[in-house]
């Protein structure tokens, strides 16, 4: 079977990955080559700072790896809801190198204290974070059409249902509209208290 599109004098064909907004989606929506891509990105600013992290105090030092580091590992990583812990390890050992530049720690210190120092949530809480604020922006009429869902709530629970099933958006291996509402509600009691 020809899968080829001919437009005018160019023959386009299939491709194993394509990039989407800067998300690199592949064939079986594992994500393996965007986490890859944007870890070698990270480490490489990491380098970078490293050359003149002397003369820079804790707080300097601090807002350089949020801009250069933590905003690649923030961007879309909502689609990243539902993959193994193995495949969000490599943006963990990001994060923990981020944190060994920041408090200028030796590699065998304990870098668990030091994420809750800086209050910096690992990598499976900043997706599910990220979900939440998501769904709250559309439990509350401002949140991105493209999560367009239809609420009606009871004082009981909220039901969600989707209006077209092109609305759902397949990331990974779940869907954001079927977590987030999970992720909301696991996280109401938080919400609730402020």
């Amino acid at each position: 079977m020809d899968t080829t599109i001919c437009l005018g004098d160019v023959d386009i064909g299939p491709a194993d990955c394509v990039r989407n907004l800067g998300v690199m989606l592949d064939s079986s929506l594992s994500l393996h080559q965007h986490i890859a891509k944007v870890t070698s990105t990270c480490f490489f600013h990491r380098r970078r700072l490293r050359k003149f992290s002397r003369p820079l105090d804790i707080d300097a030092r601090k807002r350089l790896v949020c801009a250069l580091i933590l905003t690649w590992v923030d961007y879309c990583n909502s689609a990243l809801v539902g993959l193994p812990d193995s495949a969000l390890a490599p943006l963990q050992r990001v994060l923990r190198a981020a944190a060994q530049f920041v408090l200028a720690l030796r590699p065998r210190d304990h870098i668990s204290s030091a994420l809750q120092t800086l209050h910096w949530l690992p990598v499976r809480q900043r997706i599910t974070y990220k979900l939440c604020v998501l769904m709250h922006g559309v439990a509350f009429g401002y949140g991105p059409t493209l999560f367009a869902a239809r609420k009606s709530t009871s004082a009981v629970s909220r039901q969600w249902t989707v209006r077209h099933p092109t609305d759902v958006i397949v990331c990974g291996i779940q869907s954001v509209l079927r977590r987030g509402p999970k992720s909301l509600e696991s996280t109401s009691h938080i919400c609730a208290s402020h």
